[in-house]
């Protein structure tokens, strides 16, 4: 218990607080820790001298030279006495320092910290127990205040610094209850930061401040629950003062509030707050000034003050409560009615006439119906005669539903179907308290009632509550959209996609083969899944063949030169060539327009939220609310995904058919739910028998950070599972896997844990590769010519290219509940060596329906970039690529940026790449800074890529074991990919064979050592990829084929404009006879425009 004050010539002393011998052990014992002092050292003071805290130490010692003689010398048998001198002169100066500084501090009035502090626990629970023992009152969470208040007003009656509390920032405890603390250390000082916690914005109303008020009065109450020093010898009772008895009472500070309730209902609605929040802030000003300048108890103030200020409260009835609030809002007083001549209280017609509209005095707030039950639907409507917009609702014609704000001059018993032909809108502002401020302007022009909208109110609510259960959403109020989703940029996708001809609506329109053929790659035309028709006749004569040859190469036209890009990556295509010139500000429009759709939706991503399971709610919130109104405006046909963002997303079992993405016909899963329970006891047997991994700590360490970050549960004891999972379950074996920058990753083996045979797929999916830059720039040149733009004018202009990158993608997406049991992770403790359990929450990297899943959400977002935002946008499941004009100033990666935050999708800071011609994608570097200027677009890997292949083959030059070829297998087959296509694959089968059909030893064949040489002459020559962006039609047509007819495999292929220079390749080497082989005896020309050289090939 804290000591009580003492007033000594109006000075406050505060004495010593009693603390017990155990908690002067553990204060001295960190000490020692802090320090690296002897722990018998601080049980000597303790025990010996009798110190309790720091300051006891602090004022034990009055000099360095003290300390040896008072301390280190009277202890026996102590280990290196000269060292721990040394060591607690350190510790006494830092204590002498803080305590220094903590002067200084309230000094410059910086004791506010102080102030804001919480009380020691047993102070905290002291008052409770005051508090119930008085009142026999258990306050809830939603109206008790958060002990940070209680504290902080217990140090103001104390201190009497009593201060002007904002009634809107007071926090309950549940907010307390909400917010995290972490801990820092600065040095040997451990530091505890308390982090506010994320609530939803108060909306500030009458409603709302008078329960923030009760919440502030109850924390006066709490706080001053101690009893006064000087009470009467009259025992308290019902006819006593209870003043007279308490620091603040309770009854009183009710009454005060009752009051307050009590007369705001009589003040006007529109200036209702306003009015209270005035009256309210000055009584309790008076109450600080009071308090701190006198000795009586808060409590008497208060009690004073209401009943000299009792009078301010009252409202006397008025006709005119416009011009009440007006007043009170100290606006411009209207002007006064005219003496000259009579006012006419009704038109000729019979129209009555509103007094005050008469008189000069109207605020405008009669011309405003809504219902109460509904959001204002708004339309903006601009006239050259008005000085700012006017917001006009939409549901004007005859037979819509109720109005949800109608605009007109007249009172508000005008009946709307009156406003059938047209409706007026005023000059003035909704919201102007006199007209006269708009003199000049009386009426703007007439605004047709009937306007054009595709989407109703009614149509929407319908589509919204039909994605939902319907218990969800029954009873309540969808949020009114009609005006938002019927403007720009909500509209433009469906506009686009109704005149256009096919159907837009197929998300997996583009084929690989048809993509890869646009790009100019060659990888892709032979393929089996993305193999080009045949332009020339399949059965027919040398004669007939060359005449088709001549036929395809004059006409100019290729399959090379075709884009094949998805239809909504075409729309923002199109856009952005279209408003080439006025990218930013229509970005800026759209960003707003966004943001207000995200506020409007707010309500309804509350009301989704009660719907979660527990473990979804701990993870990174999305706008639920928006989901469903993005589905309907981006015409999208997986509309289970705003359900499935509030459950969870299954694991096992038949996926959901989306629509997103190519059907596919599979059979069965292997295992069912039971059988995977049955056979989970096996795999944990071999997780358990499996020695411990070099990287334990590192995946141990990775699942306790996922338990920090509240997206999983445990570690947990397999009883403790069974328990949770009474039906049975099945673990996930985890184990760490090194990438080839060295960073380690951990990987959840479903796979092994047999959850991937349990799943059973109807879909393929597709996303973009590396080469989406080049496919997007080729877009970009079409379009422009398409559009009238000329070649020079193109030129003039350039592109560039961004990337971000969705951090901690997989733990955005619940698991649904019936499926948590297999979403269980195997981990073992790095000391002990015992298999632990944990709970995921999320969706796991190594689940194969986790991929799957997640690909319907990232190809959501990616198409929402693109149909809403008009962005050229791509996605490969979480890395992003945005390419746009230079002109733009980086306003496509800044609206991406900002929307996908504000829509709560995480974004990694450190994984940004700002607009520049230059970028890099999926690994593969792109230049796009002569892609409209040269027409060409050129690919390299990344020089960390060629890098790490060099190192591999290095450490193979006498020996290559199967895990080695895997690894080099892999990184050479992406390097060719990016820069030398099938040239690259020469060196694969040597590497192939060593990985699955060669056994021990592991030394080197002369074949591999080959291809080990070929791989490292192509890594010297660097020859980028370029991908051609403009049609050029004097290039070289070369087709090749087997000119021979033997047995044995040749090379085949397709072959368009590749140059190898003869500098290139040293003379003598393998490499060169492989590459004279293949232009003396594969390549047979049979249609050119110019003549072929062999160093063309």
């Amino acid at each position: 218990m804290g000591a009580t004050p003492l007033a000594i010539g109006g000075v406050l002393l505060v004495g010593l607080q009693e603390v017990s011998e155990e908690d002067a052990k553990a204060t001295f014992k960190k000490l020692c820790a802090s320090f690296r002092i002897s722990e018998n050292v601080g049980d000597w003071l303790v025990e010996t001298v009798g110190l309790r805290t720091l300051e006891d130490y602090s004022a034990f010692i009055t000099s360095e030279a003290e300390i040896e003689a008072k301390i280190t010398s009277k202890i026996a048998n102590l280990a290196q006495s000269g060292l721990q001198a040394a060591r607690l002169r350190q510790a006494w100066l830092a204590i002498r320092v803080a305590g220094t500084q903590a002067q200084e501090a309230k000094k410059r009035g910086d004791e506010s910290l102080d102030l804001e502090a919480l009380l020691p626990l047993h102070d905290l629970k002291q008052l409770d127990a005051l508090f119930h023992q008085r009142y026999k009152l258990q306050l809830e969470v939603q109206v008790a205040p958060s002990d940070a208040l209680v504290s902080s007003l217990a140090k103001q009656l104390d201190r009497r610094m009593l201060q002007v509390q904002s009634v809107f920032k007071v926090k309950t405890l549940r907010h307390s209850l909400l917010t995290t603390r972490k801990r820092r250390k600065l040095g040997s000082i451990e530091i505890v930061d308390a982090e506010e916690a994320i609530d939803e914005p108060i909306s500030e109303n009458v409603s709302n401040y008078l329960e923030l008020l009760q919440v502030l009065l109850y924390g006066l109450a709490k706080a001053g629950v101690r009893p006064l020093e000087k009470q009467p010898a009259e025992p308290e009772g019902p006819n006593t003062r209870s003043t007279a008895y308490v620091q603040v009472p309770l009854d009183v500070v009710l009454r005060y509030h009752r009051r307050a309730a009590r007369c705001v209902k009589l003040a006007p609605p529109s200036a209702a707050l306003t009015w209270l929040q005035q009256r309210d802030e000055r009584e309790r000003q008076l109450w600080v000034e009071r308090f701190r300048f006198s000795n009586l108890p808060l409590g008497q103030i208060i009690e004073q003050t209401m009943l000299e200020l009792d009078h301010a409260w009252e409202i006397v009835p008025s006709d005119d409560l416009s011009a009440t609030s007006a007043n009170e809002k100290s606006e411009k007083t209207p002007k006064s009615p005219s003496k000259i001549g009579k006012l006419a209280a009704k038109l000729k017609d019979g129209t009555r006439l509103c007094s005050d509209w008469n008189q000069g005095g109207c605020a405008e707030r009669c011309l405003l119906i809504h219902h109460q039950r509904k959001w204002q639907g708004l339309w903006n409507a601009k006239s050259p005669s008005m000085q700012s917009q006017v917001q006009v609702g939409l549901a004007f014609a005859s037979g819509q539903p109720e109005p949800h704000l109608f605009l007109a001059s007249g009172s508000v018993s005008r009946d709307m179907a009156a406003a059938e032909g047209q409706v007026r809108v005023s000059v003035s502002p909704r919201r102007a308290s006199s007209i006269r401020s708009h003199e000049g302007s009386a009426k703007a022009p007439a605004i047709p009632a009937a306007m054009s909208y595709t989407l109703s109110q009614h149509h929407i609510n319908q589509f919204v509550r039909n994605l939902f259960p319907h218990e969800w959403l029954h009873g309540f109020a969808l949020p009114c959209l009609e005006d938002l989703l019927n403007q720009s940029p909500f509209l433009l996708w469906r506009t686009w996609a109704e005149g256009r001809e096919g159907n837009p609506d197929v998300h997996y329109a583009a084929s690989v083969g048809a993509h890869g053929v646009a790009l100019g790659l060659q990888t892709r035309v032979g393929q089996a899944k993305g193999a080009m028709p045949s332009m020339l006749p399949v059965c027919g004569a040398a004669p007939e063949m060359f005449e088709a040859c001549k036929t395809i190469a004059g006409s100019g036209s290729l399959p090379f030169d075709d884009t094949s890009i998805d239809d909504d990556l075409q729309f923002a295509v199109e856009w952005t060539v279209r408003n080439m010139t006025c990218l930013r500000s229509s970005r800026n429009e759209f960003g707003k327009a966004f943001m207000e759709l995200i506020k409007r939706c707010v309500p309804l991503t509350r009301r989704l939220r009660q719907f979660q399971p527990r473990h979804a709610r701990s993870l990174p919130s999305v706008q639920l609310g928006v989901l469903p109104y993005l589905l309907l405006i981006m015409q999208w046909k997986d509309t289970q995904l705003a359900q499935d963002m509030v459950t969870g997303f299954s694991l096992l079992g038949e996926l959901p058919l989306t629509g997103v993405f190519q059907p596919v016909q599979e059979g069965d899963p292997a295992l069912t739910r039971e059988q995977l329970w049955g056979q989970a006891l096996e795999v944990r047997e071999w997780f358990q028998a499996q020695p411990l991994d070099e990287h334990a700590d590192f995946v141990w360490e990775s699942c306790a950070q996922e338990i920090q970050n509240g997206w999983a549960c445990g570690f947990l004891r397999k009883e403790e599972v069974d328990s949770t999972f009474p039906e049975g379950w099945a673990g996930v074996p985890t184990f760490a896997h090194v990438q080839p920058s060295g960073k380690l990753r951990r990987i959840d083996n479903a796979r092994r844990g047999l959850q991937n045979s349990a799943l059973r797929y109807v879909e393929r999916m597709r996303m973009c590769t590396a080469f989406q830059p080049a496919a997007v720039a080729k877009a970009v040149a079409a379009e422009a010519l398409q559009q009238g733009v000329s070649r020079h004018t193109l030129s003039e202009h350039s592109l560039e290219s961004g990337g971000e990158d969705i951090s901690d993608a997989y733990r955005m997406l619940p698991v649904q509940l019936q499926d948590l049991p297999a979403n269980v992770v195997m981990v073992k403790n790095p000391t002990s060596g015992e298999v632990q359990f944990v709970i995921m929450s999320a969706l796991l990297f190594g689940f194969s329906a986790s991929v799957m899943q997640f690909a319907r959400w990232s190809r959501f977002l990616e198409a929402m970039t693109r149909r809403v935002l008009c962005l050229m946008w791509a996605l490969y499941v979480d890395d992003s690529n945005v390419v746009d004009f230079a002109i733009g100033k980086g306003s496509a990666q800044w609206l991406g940026r900002q929307m996908l935050l504000a829509l709560g999708v995480p974004l990694a800071e450190h994984k940004r790449l700002l607009m520049s011609p230059s970028s890099i994608f999926l690994g593969m570097q792109h230049d796009l800074g002569r892609a409209l200027s040269q027409g060409t677009c050129l690919f390299t890997a990344k020089d960390s890529v060629r890098d790490k292949l060099r190192t591999l083959i290095g450490a193979c030059k006498k020996q290559t074991t199967p895990a080695q070829a895997s690894k080099i297998r892999g990184v050479a087959g992406f390097t060719a990919l990016a820069m030398y296509g099938r040239i690259g694959r020469v060196a694969m089968g040597p590497l192939k064979q060593r990985q699955y059909t060669d056994h021990f030893p592991w030394n080197n064949s002369l074949s591999l050592d080959y291809a080990f040489e070929f791989l490292l002459f192509l890594l010297d020559i660097l020859i980028p990829r370029e991908v051609h962006i403009m049609p050029r039609y004097d290039k070289v047509l070369l087709v090749a084929t087997d000119a021979q007819a033997d047995s044995a495999p040749t090379v085949e292929g397709l072959s368009f404009g590749m140059k190898i220079t003869r500098g290139a390749v040293s003379q003598g080497s393998r490499a060169s006879c492989v590459l004279g082989d293949m232009r003396l005896r594969h390549l047979a020309l049979l249609c050119a425009r110019e003549p072929w050289s062999p160093s063309r090939c």
